[in-house]
């Protein structure tokens, strides 16, 4: 049972069921949710008059009064933490990691260990090529290095794998893959030595299309039947060639194995049902599958990053677990770091850097005007500050936009 309800009549505890407006003209992510703060309600003003609550669903006013004191954390959030951080064996608490450069500061030292990363990938893929024996030695000491950067700052490794920096797209794939999967286990709280782990996997998973042929991967339009079972046929290839290898962790093999199944049991290469996949794998494959969509492929163009969290959440359930899915989002923030937005000023600017527990209020780099003339100088505008325009109205971010459009692409800017 649903109800109108006008914005000012919203409290903490209802859960929105439907808007005044299609949901795609919004920045919320989530078709139906519950509000758990006063600063939700004040976004809701920001894109609608009124909206619909399910009178059906309703938290306690004491479940929010812990939320409150738990700095605005959702249950769900915590839930999901302590869920990975026992399945991974690292007990209930998470490992909380302060940010400790400015992403400025860490943009080059996270280029330099992408590109010792691209070497290291590279040496294996030669390797496996010309049928060696896998050495992982430099591989290994590459991912140390995008540890140790994701935890001084997350966001640097974000924004290179947001700008696609590498052409070739094996290379630039598994290695943006690494950095998101980085992220998003530093998100989770995962310890370093578990950081290390993940961010191997992610490096290695589809190591197995260096033995498919080049013109099958660059191929362009629809696969045949045929070459559709080819090119799944890399994750088997994978896992035989690390198999073969000394010291590789069993969730690395898990991940690079598990990275195509899905949680309703429709993946391959053994339709594996959900509930068997491990957590390392279940993120891998919601990583992976962002990575893909957000990528210029062969046979498809790019997402950006909004519509590809979108598309995650909609796919949630059935491919993916929902509860990590949910905390990809919150991860990479509503507007993730590298997203080009419109400002209702009618401003164009890039995202650099997310605000925690305010996702509608990231940083942003102002880049054009309202008429759309690039800035001389690109000013930094702080969305939690509540900007206001020259009529002392508040400036809000109006929609997020395709790469490219107006001829803006974020590398050109911050790199």
């Amino acid at each position: 049972m649903s109800q109108r309800y006008e914005i000012e009549d919203l409290e903490p505890g209802m859960y929105v069921s439907e808007l005044d407006r299609p949901w795609s003209e919004t920045p919320f992510l989530f078709q139906g949710f519950f509000i758990d703060s006063p600063e939700q309600i004040d976004e809701l003003r920001q894109y609608c008059d009124y909206v619909h609550v399910d009178l059906l669903r309703k938290r306690d006013s004491q479940w929010h009064q812990r939320l409150a004191l738990s700095g605005g954390r959702k249950k769900a959030e915590l839930e999901t933490r302590s869920a990975v951080r026992t399945a991974t064996g690292g007990g209930d608490e998470p490992d909380i990691y302060p940010v400790l450069l400015p992403m400025e500061d860490e943009l080059q030292a996270a280029k330099a260990s992408q590109g010792i990363a691209e070497k290291a990938l590279q040496k294996i893929l030669v390797d496996l090529k010309r049928g060696k024996d896998l050495v992982l030695t430099q591989a290994r000491e590459a991912v140390s290095g995008l540890v140790e950067s994701v935890i001084r700052n997350p966001n640097a490794l974000i924004w290179l794998s947001q700008m696609k920096t590498l052409d070739n797209y094996t290379y630039g794939h598994s290695i943006d893959v690494c950095g998101y999967l980085l992220a998003f286990g530093r998100h989770l709280g995962l310890t370093k030595s578990e950081l290390q782990v993940l961010g191997l996997g992610g490096l290695l998973l589809d190591i197995g299309k260096a033995q498919l042929p080049l013109p099958l991967l660059q191929k362009r339009g629809k696969l045949t039947n045929e070459e559709f079972e080819l090119i799944r046929s890399h994750v088997v290839l994978g896992l035989e060639a690390l198999r073969s290898a000394k010291g590789v962790p069993a969730r690395v093999l898990e991940m690079v194995r598990d990275h195509h199944e899905r949680m309703d049991g429709s993946g391959y290469p053994n339709a594996t049902d959900g509930e068997q996949l491990g957590v390392f794998a279940r993120m891998a494959a919601i990583v992976d599958t962002f990575d893909a969509i957000t990528s210029e492929r062969p046979y498809a163009s790019a997402l950006s990053s909004h519509q590809a969290l979108r598309r995650l959440y909609e796919w949630r359930e059935s491919q993916f677990h929902t509860g990590l899915v949910e905390q990809f989002i919150e991860c990479l923030g509503t507007y993730p770091v590298g997203s080009i937005v419109e400002l209702n000023t009618g401003q164009i600017a890039i995202v650099l850097a997310q605000n925690r527990f305010r996702q509608l209020k990231p940083k942003l780099m102002l880049v054009m005007d309202s008429s759309k003339k690039l800035y001389g100088t690109m000013d930094v505008l702080d969305m939690i500050n509540d900007p206001v325009d020259a009529n002392d109205n508040p400036v809000e971010i109006e929609r997020a936009l395709e790469p490219g459009m107006h001829g803006i692409y974020p590398r050109d800017f911050y790199l």
